[in-house]
């Protein structure tokens, strides 16, 4: 519903619409997009935020804390990081999250880490 009226729109759906550049030649070369994080438990999704904007926009976020990170397996952990790190690796986006909640064990988010790390080696 972008475009809309605000009250009957998502979060996700007022960031898009705040995003949505109408006018090719007012666009400027980089926009960074902060109200927070890019937060998957929005609606937010990194991929697609890429996909529609390209480097036009910087990111940080992208990890998701409501599911993947206290739910998932330890291979979907890794699959979804790797998942960020390929939209990131040209720049635009910093890999995070908002918080880390108690039920993200300690174990977890250092799977994460070293998964990043791991990605930075040649």
């Amino acid at each position: 519903m972008v475009g809309g009226n605000c009250d009957a729109m998502t979060s996700t759906e007022r960031a898009l619409a705040a995003l949505d550049f109408r006018q090719p030649d007012r666009v400027p070369r980089y926009d960074t997009y902060w109200p927070e994080f890019v937060e998957p438990k929005a609606g937010m999704d990194v991929v697609r935020l890429r996909e529609r904007y390209g480097r036009r926009l910087a990111m940080l976020g992208g990890l998701d804390n409501a599911h993947i990170l206290p739910r998932g397996s330890d291979a979907g952990v890794v699959a979804h990081v790797e998942r960020l790190l390929e939209v990131g690796y040209d720049g635009g986006l910093v890999v995070g999250g908002h918080s880390i909640g108690p039920d993200i064990s300690v174990q977890r988010y250092e799977l994460v880490h070293r998964t990043i790390l791991d990605a930075r080696q040649p």
